[in-house]
């Protein structure tokens, strides 16, 4: 018998509260958790940019610790980036028909749902649900960002089979990453999840499939 493993997505599974979150991005709790990086036991964030000014340069290395900085409070990361294939099932389940319109209002009642966001630090969000809103016109992002949770998005282009092992896969999606990262960037995105799948058995994973997807 066979079991898949995939990356971790489901993200840091535990309880938490908007207070903190909001504490946690407070000037001295942001320099604290700075200082902190500096011990001679952990490594220093480092965060490399070739393009842009300066200015631009420091500013995405000062959101990139912050971000940092949420994924260690103690709260949880929705998975929400069901492919539309994926959600069609849920939906089916109750009867309901697979549209966009019907996605939409999926994801709007996980967005909305009284105290739902207070325990929850970030969303990791489908593409087609990165640019909806809800009825009145609110962009799903700015719902989150009203809330202190950080939107993330997937930007793997899911697995293909890897030819020569028995139904492996790697990972796809490197061609035109770096300009779907710039779009949602500018849409209010700042963190990815890039996803790998193993294959568990006898025999499994191959050599292969073990390089391939660290080279992915």
């Amino acid at each position: 018998m066979e079991k898949r493993a995939t990356g971790w997505p489901v993200g840091r599974m535990m309880e938490g509260s908007r207070a903190t979150r909001r504490k946690a991005r407070t000037g001295a709790e942001r320099r604290r958790r700075t200082a902190s990086t500096s011990d001679a036991t952990t490594p220093r964030l480092r965060v490399r940019s070739t393009e842009g000014s300066d200015s631009q340069r420091r500013r995405h290395a000062r959101e990139s610790a912050e971000v940092a900085a949420a994924a260690l409070l103690p709260s949880l990361v929705l998975v929400a980036d069901e492919s539309t294939g994926t959600i069609g099932k849920r939906l089916a389940s109750i009867n309901v028909e697979n549209v966009e319109e019907n996605r939409r209002a999926l994801r709007k009642l996980l967005f909305t749902v009284p105290c739902v966001l207070d325990c929850l630090s970030g969303v990791i969000l489908f593409e087609e649900t990165l640019y909806q809103s809800t009825r009145d016109g609110t962009p799903f992002v700015d719902v989150l960002a009203a809330a202190g949770v950080l939107a993330g998005i997937k930007v793997d282009k899911g697995t293909a089979e890897l030819a020569g092992t028995d139904r492996e896969t790697t990972t796809q999606g490197h061609a035109g990453l770096g300009e779907r990262c710039r779009r949602y960037y500018a849409a209010g995105v700042r963190f990815a999840k890039w996803r790998a799948v193993l294959s568990i058995g006898a025999s499994k994973p191959s050599q292969l499939a073990v390089d391939a997807n660290a080279q992915a």
